[in-house]
């Protein structure tokens, strides 16, 4: 993914420095062979203009060449050797040496070009390598393996693209079904919410709250997919006639919460993995209606770990496990201890609860005995 993010981003570099090289469209060793190319011209070139030259020696460019100054160096020889004979030797010597030279430039031959490539064209094809090297700052081995790489880059993008292009439409399709789906959910969501509502109240009534106690769920639309709208619950109540419904985190206070959350997983399905902690769900409660709580207790206890903190002693007597948590002051700083109580602790604690002395005592013992008897 971040090598698909970078390369596009860089995506119009590499087409211009592939435009680029195609223009000139470089192959592999085409520059050193063209060097070689020049050199060997050159070097043909240059032993033509020698041979050129000597040609123009021997027969003359603008004026007359070494043969014809040879040729009228002998007439005029000739001419004094009608004065004087010794010159016969001498003039038989030049043109002896007029022979020998014109003997040597037909020995001479012109360099033949061994190869056919215009020195022209590998020039104007070298100045089209040098300027690419100029722009792209390379040289050009380094031009050629660039261009594998750009092909490769370039592909790689593509392929992404037609993944992207895939993907886009596969997840529009699901977006489009998810849509569809939420469409159906929605009605049957608030059809159940109805009558969750319904049989909540009931749990709640029962847990010593108003007869006249509304629970009031609320949809909030949310956005789950980009186009995609469902809805958000939240639950809303008023616990008494004549107020209005609002969150439940608002008014409630912390009795009445847990009082609440032990209604709602009563309703609830249950998972052995979680662990109930209620605070004073018994708060504000008494009569038949703390026997109400101490029930559901029981229910919930059968299926999950429930722990209980509370200060009376009939829910306390319900459990199996008791333990006890006392503060105390040690040079001059507060300490919470909580203790494992045995049987001799637990009664007494129960006791204690009960009010002492021989009414917590019967007390204590009755709750503990029915505790039991019902195991």
């Amino acid at each position: 993914k971040n090598r698909q993010a970078d390369l596009a981003e860089k995506r119009e570099l590499l087409e211009m420095q592939k435009e680029e090289i195609n223009k000139v469209n470089p192959a592999p060793g085409e520059e050193e062979e063209l060097e070689e190319q020049r050199a060997e011209i050159k070097k043909q070139e240059d032993a033509r203009k020698v041979y050129d030259e000597a040609m123009a020696i021997l027969h003359g460019d603008d004026g007359p060449g070494l043969l014809q100054m040879l040729a009228d160096l002998g007439s005029v020889i000739r001419r004094m050797d009608e004065d004087d004979p010794e010159m016969v030797n001498i003039q038989e010597t030049v043109d002896a040496f007029r022979d020998e030279m014109a003997h040597l430039g037909n020995n001479l031959r012109r360099p033949r070009v061994s190869s056919d490539a215009d020195l022209d064209d590998i020039e104007e094809r070298l100045f089209e390598f040098a300027q690419l090297k100029r722009k792209l700052k390379r040289a050009m081995p380094q031009i050629l393996e660039l261009k594998n790489e750009i092909e490769e880059n370039l592909s790689f993008l593509d392929a992404c693209a037609l993944d992207i292009a895939f993907n886009t439409k596969e997840r529009n399709k699901l977006a489009k079904e998810l849509g569809e789906l939420v469409i159906e959910i929605i009605p049957l969501r608030h059809e159940a919410a109805a009558k969750f509502a319904t049989e909540l109240e009931e749990q709640l009534r029962e847990l010593g709250f108003s007869e006249h106690v509304k629970v009031a769920p609320e949809f909030l639309p949310n956005e789950i997919w980009p186009g995609v709208n469902d809805e958000k619950g939240r639950i809303f109540w008023a616990p008494n006639p004549g107020q209005k419904s609002q969150p439940l985190d608002k008014i409630a206070s912390g009795g009445e919460l847990s009082r609440f959350l032990l209604g709602l997983n009563i309703l609830g399905e249950q998972n052995r993995e979680i662990t109930f902690i209620f605070d004073e769900v018994d708060a504000g409660v008494g009569g038949l209606t703390l026997n109400k709580v101490l029930e559901k207790l029981q229910t919930l206890a059968k299926s999950q770990q429930v722990i209980l903190i509370t200060h009376w002693p009939q829910l306390a007597a319900r459990a199996n496990r008791h333990f006890q948590i006392t503060k105390t002051v040690k040079d001059g700083n507060t300490y919470t201890q909580c203790s494992a109580l045995d049987e001799t602790g637990r009664f007494k604690e129960i006791e204690r609860m009960a009010g002492g002395g021989k009414e917590g005592e019967a007390m204590a013992k009755n709750l503990l005995d029915k505790t039991s008897t019902a195991n």
